[in-house]
């Protein structure tokens, strides 16, 4: 029988790179969870709400970019046993229709792009 004290989340980021190759990162808003992190732009899954769907709506709201989202590149879990929560991260590959302005949401502050040999590893650190 499951334990209903234990809670489980589901969160959809997009993949972006420009026609060099670099990948969009976003800075979270000092006045906002996790101040100062730079994460790829994406957030939860609500319920009901097909995953995919999901991404393309965040990236939208917080960057302005309108995307094609393709396959998931990167499904990664953790567990916080404190909180009794497990986070299940699903990374999808997105290819933006028109990239030619960023408009940040008030929950970000900064974007950049960055040229990165590896998701993976930049994932297992920082998200």
């Amino acid at each position: 029988m499951p334990n209903k004290n234990k809670k489980q989340e589901v969160c959809v980021y997009g993949l972006i790179k420009n026609k060099n190759g670099e990948t969009l990162f976003i800075k979270r808003a000092d006045n906002d969870t996790h101040p100062g992190l730079w994460e790829l732009p994406g957030g939860g899954v609500d319920f009901g709400e097909d995953p995919k769907a999901s991404v393309k709506r965040e990236i939208e709201e917080e960057t302005g970019i309108e995307v094609d989202v393709k396959d998931p590149v990167r499904v990664f879990s953790t567990i916080n046993d404190d909180k009794n929560k497990q986070t299940v991260r699903i990374v999808f590959s997105c290819t933006p229709y028109v990239l030619d302005k960023i408009t940040l949401s008030s929950d970000h502050s900064n974007h950049k792009w960055i040229l990165t040999d590896s998701l993976e590893s930049f994932t297992e650190k920082r998200m």
